[in-house]
């Protein structure tokens, strides 16, 4: 059984990219697989929802699954893998995590890792529903950016501090301008909601996050 499923197609072996994520990635999948598709640059999920900072000890997201799917990777030319999911650092096995990274980057790929998109309560839209037939207005229209930069403050020191221990093979992203272009985070775009919960993107949201992964695929299609 194949450890990797296309969301594109294979377009004759040009470089590919890998992404490991959570239901977070998933949100992406239309969008990454339309920049696949701009760029020819095959996209591959793996099978499992498996993280980086969840390969370890246990029998879903083992040493051998990842194993598996770096070798699968490699074979199907991929050589980049785009880490999506939400990383909550008081809840997470840094050390884990910091291992995940060197086992992709021992396998000679480029990694790059996607900040957490901003997360508030009030921005699911069933959250506000409820607030506006319980008092009739919404009390919360946005998320100060400085509050969600404080939220991440730790893992992005965890971040800068993989990018200068790897130069150039640890890359970084953040959703942060898109999502936050002043000084609030929007729950929404033109009316439609950027989340369908506390902090899961809705297509909308993916749609105006796109642009954070131009380029990469840029990059990778040069073959850079």
């Amino acid at each position: 059984m194949s450890a990797l499923c296309a969301i594109t197609d294979d377009f004759s072996g040009k470089p590919a990219i890998l992404v490991l994520g959570d239901s977070h990635a998933d949100q992406l999948t239309d969008v990454l697989a339309d920049l696949g598709r701009t760029f020819s640059v095959p996209v591959y999920y793996s099978t499992k929802q498996c993280s980086l900072g969840h390969f370890g000890p246990g029998d879903w997201c083992s040493v051998q699954t990842f194993d598996s799917i770096l070798h699968e990777a490699k074979w199907k030319n991929v050589v980049e893998v785009l880490s999506i999911r939400l990383f909550r650092i008081d809840r997470e096995d840094v050390v884990l995590f910091r291992q995940n990274v060197r086992t992709v980057l021992a396998a000679d790929f480029h990694l790059t890792i996607m900040e957490n998109v901003p997360t508030a309560e009030h921005f699911d839209p069933t959250e506000r529903a409820l607030r506006a037939m319980k008092d009739g207005s919404i009390s919360y229209t946005g998320l100060p950016v400085e509050k969600h930069s404080a939220s991440m403050a730790e893992y992005r020191q965890l971040l800068s501090a993989l990018v200068r221990e790897h130069p150039g093979q640890v890359s970084t992203i953040t959703p942060e301008p898109l999502i936050c272009p002043s000084s609030v985070c929007e729950f929404a775009t033109d009316g439609r909601p950027n989340y369908f919960d506390w902090n899961h993107l809705t297509q909308t949201g993916a749609r105006r996050v796109m642009p954070v992964f131009e380029p990469i695929f840029r990059r990778v299609a040069r073959g850079d």
